[in-house]
């Protein structure tokens, strides 16, 4: 077990100890007195870090992020994320930025999306001198902060394409659940909107309704698929699909050791003890994860299948 907590003075030899553990050519930054730091503990030992450096009202840089090898994969780093995140909305920060030079991919999974190298914002500018920002060796990201009522997320860069999971998670942000982020983002990849989507899938959200089904992000993908490469004739093989199907369900499972609602997420949300458990756990983290792999899982299967009625419609 470990907990997360603010870090304090005298956690200080400690986290300097534990930062020095940071990977060659990730950039780093300098601590600084009103820096916000979180911290992962187990029997007095600190395992992880996050860290938030404020540089506007509304403005802050989210660093430092960073678990003690052997303590990996235990969800400790999105708990972290989740600490710094609260604590900035709670600040009025609305605009997240972060540097990476090897984690690009991760961070777009929690939201972040690049941001313009050529002029970042005279607040940050002094932050990333410090952190000797390199902009051809590091990744400068961005996430809102924005919730329901504050406006819309941040959108790509114009002219750049936006990735599919990052835009599932961009739904998800919004609001929309597990299955419809899915298949709003992937339809729309396709060329497949409809007026049906993403209703269609609300059923299939939470489990199956909260049925103790297959996770609702894997659904959603899986509903995709059919858009794609299902069948419109009743003479038509179904093997496309099928075979499309299983492979998905294969890697989603192996990604995410399972693929029912209860067994990644660990509770029950047709329960008020398990609702709970889900908000303690900041497990819409997690969500979001799923959702934005479900996403990218289905493109690279899509791409590599046959397809099954070019010329058709499922509606």
């Amino acid at each position: 077990m470990f907990e997360i907590r603010r870090a304090q003075g005298a956690d200080h030899p400690a986290i300097l100890h534990l930062l020095a553990l940071t990977p060659v050519g990730e950039p780093t930054h300098p601590l600084r007195e009103d820096d916000v730091l979180y911290v992962a503990e187990t029997d007095g030992t600190l395992i992880g870090i996050s860290g938030l450096a404020p540089c506007a009202p509304h403005m802050g840089l989210f660093h430092s992020l960073l678990v003690r090898p052997g303590f990996r994969k235990r969800h400790i780093a999105r708990q972290l994320y989740q600490r710094v995140m609260d604590h900035a909305y709670d600040l009025g920060i609305r605009e997240l930025y972060t540097l990476t030079a090897s984690g690009r991919t991760y961070f777009e999974t929690l939201g972040f999306l690049p941001a313009s190298q050529e002029q970042p914002p005279a607040p940050l500018q002094r932050l990333l001198h410090d952190a000797s920002y390199e902009p051809g060796q590091t990744a400068l990201l961005v996430r809102s902060l924005a919730r329901q009522g504050d406006g819309p997320p941040p959108r790509p860069e114009p002219g750049r394409e936006e990735d599919p999971g990052l835009a599932a998670a961009r739904h998800f942000d919004q609001g929309y659940y597990c299955a419809e982020s899915v298949l709003l983002a992937l339809s729309h990849h396709l060329g497949r909107d409809n007026p049906l989507i993403p209703r269609i899938a609300t059923g299939f959200c939470t489990g199956q309704s909260r049925a103790w089904g297959t996770c609702g992000a894997l659904s959603g993908a899986i509903m995709a698929l059919g858009l794609e490469l299902g069948r419109s004739d009743p003479q038509a093989s179904a093997s496309p699909v099928y075979r499309a199907v299983q492979r998905l369900t294969q890697e989603f499972g192996q990604a995410c050791g399972g693929t029912r609602c209860s067994e990644l997420l660990g509770c029950d949300l047709d329960t008020e003890d398990g609702r709970q458990v889900y908000c303690r756990t900041q497990a819409h983290v997690q969500c979001r994860e799923y959702v934005s792999l479900a996403a990218r899982l289905a493109v690279q299967i899509i791409a590599a299948s046959p397809a099954q009625d070019p010329n058709g419609s499922l509606f």
